[in-house]
């Protein structure tokens, strides 16, 4: 299966109905950098106003 060499993080899920491959789910998992603090402070300060 391809689907598992393509994946860095994440799982493969293969669902069996009686006795035959019927799915497979295929969940990666990315990861992002963090975003700037400057920018989240400026949303905590957005959603503290709002109070």
């Amino acid at each position: 299966m391809s689907c598992i060499a393509e994946i860095a993080y994440g799982e493969v899920v293969v669902t069996i109905h009686d006795t035959r491959v019927v799915q497979v789910e295929r969940r990666e998992k990315r990861r992002f950098d963090a975003v700037p603090a400057g920018k989240c402070a400026v949303r905590e300060n957005r959603d503290r106003d709002r109070l």
